[in-house]
């Protein structure tokens, strides 16, 4: 995946989290958007932990475009990650084209193989007029997840410039649709966007969801909130994607995350 400043590609790589080192307060392990920590400091969010900011926070997330891309990865890559002080991986379940990405989902199966504890997958809207209703999307990607056995904790919906319409109604009611029907079937859902594809898509004031998780995209270098402008009525972020192309061990490229 790589980023721009301010524009999105479409996230077609899992995630990957690294363990956090350990400070003073006891260490902390990324949980996407929520987090779960060893310390006793913390505030529940559904299914996902938020550790406080005191936590070490320079973390490993996204494999960047083209090494990984479409690429699957054996329980013993999970194996050799996990090894290396990686717990946590997000993986695509739904592909732009309208169809179940079968690699992302059997990849979430192989990191659970490894003894993989949080595990998370995305959905990467379809628009095209062919496409299932939003709701449908939804549906069918929790559906087969659970029926495929890929345990999950959290759906991320990804929200970027990529085949949006100019109608920004149209884009907010599918929103509105895709929210709606993870909210009726129990799932924990977080964003991942930045402040232009939001403003872009429905609005840089649209606030319908600003309750959910923020995953901000914005590749500044600062390990911190550093040029974030409040949208979308999001105060902060919960996490901040601020570097690419990291080399991490077992063949894996990955880009920088900070909570």
């Amino acid at each position: 995946m790589n980023l721009s400043y301010e524009y999105i590609e479409e996230l077609d790589h899992p995630a990957i989290w690294k363990r956090s080192k350990p400070n003073d307060e006891g260490g902390c392990i990324a949980h996407n958007c929520g987090f779960s920590a060893s310390n006793k400091t913390l505030r529940f969010t559904g299914q996902h932990r938020l550790p406080k900011r005191s936590c070490n926070r320079d973390i490993v997330g996204k494999p960047s475009k083209g090494l990984e891309k479409g690429k699957p990865m054996s329980a013993g890559t999970f194996t050799c990650l996990k090894q290396n002080g990686y717990s946590f991986f997000i993986a695509r379940a739904w592909e732009s084209i309208g169809n179940y990405d079968e690699t992302g989902i059997q990849n979430m199966k192989n990191a659970r193989a490894a003894g993989w504890e949080y595990v998370d997958a995305y959905i990467f809207p379809c628009l095209r007029s062919t496409c299932a209703s939003p709701a449908a999307q939804v549906e069918a990607t929790v559906n087969r997840l659970n029926a495929e056995g890929a345990k999950f904790g959290m759906i991320w919906l990804d929200i970027e410039i990529f085949a949006w319409p100019n109608d920004i109604n149209y884009n907010r009611n599918f929103i509105n649709a895709m929210g709606n029907q993870l909210n009726a079937m129990g799932v924990n859902w977080g964003i991942y966007t930045n402040n232009n594809n939001w403003g872009s898509i429905v609005g840089i004031s649209w606030n319908q969801w600003a309750s959910r998780p923020l995953w901000w995209a914005n590749y500044n270098g600062h390990q911190d909130y550093t040029n974030f402008v409040p949208f979308g009525g999001w105060s902060k972020p919960s996490i901040h994607q601020y570097a690419g192309d990291y080399k991490g061990p077992c063949g894996v490229d990955l880009d920088l995350n900070w909570y």
